[in-house]
């Protein structure tokens, strides 16, 4: 017995310096690759400290990964607020947590296939998104900045990764509900610091052009407002396919969102808000349509700064004192970008390296996603990138004509509005790479291809514990 006491000891120490030695090497490896890596006395303390929390997160991953994702999930909104200066930082909490799920995820994967788990589900948007993440990895072969481009790879793999774990997932465990919650409940703190927040001394609102605009726990007012549009769109579909007391409960929440997306005055937001939720009408029936469309009457009479902010849209561009409309200098803008295409129209100029090549010198994204993924990752990139939109509208429309239950109706109807709202904000902003978007599209549609091929919501059942392998250290 002392013997077999002794094999258990030695085994979970090996397991936990396991755990350690992953957290610590992720840390100090997005450190390096991300901003650098400090040796100061303070900073050696900070890396101490983030390598403990990060074993932690990596113990959790490998022991119930669907715990993990959920937690992870759940707190990305909230980690901007921990920061200072721009949410876009290669060293932003944010960041540092794509690379920590990244690691997580191909140690879970690898696990899996060691201890035979069944063979991952195919589909047409698994194929798209692992060409576009073949695309984004092949724009470091010409990238003007490899550090930058390597920061936004990574995020990109992260949102690629995000959906693969949770389709696996929810082979097992049936549960599409659970990641639907986690968007869900990730929204409290940032809906309740954006209301009340400057009551207690945060800052969680900026000014643009005088208008006065609010971003909560985010950097900056446009990543919360799509943000909210995915969450908005999410409570409207839960509303559209379900009945009695979760109906009216989504409904309060997207009246609630919907408030909230007002006071960030972003208009290609509300624009894409509008076009999520007149899809869900369409495809959920007459009258639902006939209530989008009647509320958002409503709305524009009884809120005259929406009417007001698309009557009065004159702004003064970066690096100009020239004043124009938003809409002419973004057209002057992808004027000016893109032309870097021709450098290399294959494979792109290397992600994230539009701003600081713009010719205009306004230091300024691409405000398009589609340009982008033709600038930074050419034909190829562009192509891959249509391909994956095209095949995750495709998988959450035929999810919601095969859906026989509510839930899966939910998710279904809840994918399609989510995608068509990211179509329309990818026109006019930068969404391709952000993970605070992207996770919640990643994690949505995925449960929509669940949806598709199990329409009555049932599966054969396994216990966590049959497909979460721990790794053994053996004596």
């Amino acid at each position: 017995m002392l013997v077999s006491m002794t094999h258990r000891s030695t085994r979970l120490i090996r397991t936990i310096a396991v755990y350690v030695a992953i957290g610590l090497l992720t840390l100090v490896a997005a450190a390096i690759a991300l901003g650098g890596l400090a040796t100061s006395g303070i900073a050696v303390a900070k890396y101490a400290v983030g390598g403990a929390i990060i074993s932690v997160f990596v113990a959790l991953g490998l022991k119930r990964m669907e715990y993990f994702v959920l937690l992870v999930l759940f707190i990305r909104p909230s980690l901007d607020i921990l920061k200072s200066g721009s949410a876009d930082s290669a060293a932003a909490p944010g960041s540092l947590l794509a690379v920590l799920f990244v690691v997580v995820s191909a140690f879970w994967l690898i696990a899996q296939r060691r201890a035979g788990a069944q063979r991952h589900p195919d589909s047409m948007v698994q194929r798209s998104l692992l060409v576009f993440g073949a695309a984004a990895t092949l724009s470091l072969v010409d990238t003007a900045n490899v550090r930058s481009t390597a920061a936004d790879l990574i995020r990109t793999i992260a949102i690629v990764m995000m959906f693969f774990v949770v389709e696996r997932i929810l082979e097992h465990t049936r549960r599409p509900e659970l990641f639907v919650g986690a968007i869900l409940a990730s929204a409290v703190a940032p809906l309740i610091i954006g209301f009340a927040g400057s009551y207690v001394g945060l800052t969680v609102t900026e000014t643009k052009d005088g208008v006065s605009r609010v971003h909560s726990t985010f950097g900056l007012a446009n990543p919360y407002a799509y943000y909210l549009v995915s969450v908005g769109i999410i409570l409207v579909a839960i509303a559209a396919a379900t009945a009695g007391r979760p109906r009216s409960l989504a409904l309060a929440g997207a009246a609630i969102t919907g408030v909230a997306l007002l006071t960030t005055q972003v208009r290609g937001a509300w624009i894409a808000f509008a076009v999520g939720l007149i899809a869900i009408g369409f495809l959920a029936g007459r009258k639902i349509l006939l209530g989008v469309l009647l509320v958002m009457a409503m709305t524009w009479v009884a809120v005259p700064d929406i009417a007001s902010q698309f009557s009065n849209v004159s702004t003064t561009s970066a690096g100009n004192a020239v004043a124009e409309d938003s809409l002419t200098w973004r057209v002057r803008h992808w004027q000016a970008i893109l032309p870097l295409a021709n450098a290399n129209p294959v494979t792109g100029v290397g992600l994230n390296t539009v701003a600081e090549l713009a010719p205009d010198g306004t230091n300024k994204l691409a405000h398009n996603d589609y340009l982008r993924a033709y600038v930074e990752l050419g034909v190829l990139g562009l192509g891959a990138f249509l391909c994956m939109l095209a095949t995750m509208l495709m998988t959450s429309w035929r999810a919601w004509l095969s859906a026989t239950v509510p839930t899966t109706r939910a998710v279904s109807l809840a994918s399609f509005g989510v995608l068509l709202g990211l179509v329309v904000g990818g026109l006019s902003d930068n969404l391709m790479s952000s993970i605070v978007e992207m996770w919640p599209v990643s994690a949505i549609v995925a449960c929509a291809g669940w949806a598709l091929r199990h329409p009555s919501g049932l599966t054969s059942f396994v216990s966590p514990s049959d497909y979460t392998p721990s790794i053994r250290m053996e004596s």
